[in-house]
């Protein structure tokens, strides 16, 4: 009987051992962690927009030289009715080599019809009728200048037509010229005298 509940004792404290071995003991709470900060970001500074560059003034183009090569017609100096009804003009008077003058001229029909400005004729002077009775009138030496002519005595000068003459249809022109002696260097301005037309006054001779 003694041996019996010494066998059962024995047996439950074996049993408590086993229990306390298992973790039967009060279990522990869980370890807290402390929540770290979130780390803070320093915000950069935003960039400063630079101003924009004042505008500067546009430069005006400058306008392009004239090219010297280019030649540009010589102007009219004065314009007159031929006693025909065409219009004269003059257009230059100019100084050339050997001390002489060219005087240049150019008709021109602005009438409805065509216009005889010359009659013609047989003789060899008739084709010059336009130009041979041209001359210039230095008023400042009151002298008078005629048409140069060859060894031969023909006019240093334009020659139109032929025996029948000269005949301008409207809107036709014809250019005309003659040589003739130069003014002294001081004369600076001279009457010219085209035959059929009224004197040009003041023409300036240009060099």
């Amino acid at each position: 009987m003694s041996k019996r509940r010494g066998w059962g004792l024995g047996t439950i404290l074996a049993g408590t051992l086993v229990l306390g071995a298992c973790g039967g003991g009060t279990p522990q709470p869980a370890a807290q962690q402390t929540p770290q900060p979130a780390a803070q970001q320093n915000p950069q500074p935003a960039a400063q927009a630079q101003p924009a560059a004042a505008a500067q003034p546009a430069t005006p183009a400058s306008a392009a030289p004239t090219p010297a090569a280019v030649a540009t017609a010589a102007p009219a100096v004065l314009v007159q009715d031929h006693e025909t009804g065409v219009e004269v003009t003059l257009v230059e008077l100019k100084r050339t080599s050997g001390d002489s003058v060219t005087l240049k001229w150019r008709y021109r029909n602005g009438t409805a019809g065509p216009v005889k400005i010359s009659k013609g004729g047989s003789s060899w002077l008739d084709a010059y009728q336009l130009t041979a009775g041209t001359f210039l009138i230095d008023p400042v030496n009151k002298k008078k200048y005629l048409v140069i002519t060859d060894d031969q005595k023909y006019p240093l000068a334009s020659k139109h037509g032929d025996w029948q003459g000269v005949t301008l249809e409207p809107g036709q022109t014809l250019a005309s010229w003659a040589k003739l002696p130069a003014p002294p260097a001081d004369v600076e301005k001279v009457a010219v005298t085209i035959p059929g037309v009224a004197p040009f006054e003041n023409v300036p001779v240009v060099k």
